[in-house]
């Protein structure tokens, strides 16, 4: 879990994914999000090129999903 609220909840995973003989790896995020009534699920992806992949995908998501709630209160 990289983040919570009382409203949303979010994990992160890194998959190996190939396609033929190319491979390479990617960061996913996982957002559960309570939303007028609703639950959401949201995925975010990246490339996990450098060490500063999985830092740059968290605080996307968090903001992702900090604006999300706060313009659906």
């Amino acid at each position: 879990m990289i983040d919570q609220t009382p409203k949303s909840a979010t994990t992160l995973a890194l998959a190996a994914v190939s396609m033929g003989e190319r491979k390479t790896n990617i960061l996913a995020t996982t957002s559960l999000l309570h939303m007028r009534h609703r639950l959401l699920m949201v995925y975010t992806y990246r490339v996990f090129e450098t060490a500063k992949d999985p830092t740059i995908l968290q605080d996307f998501t968090k903001e992702w999903v900090r604006s999300s709630l706060a313009a659906n209160p």
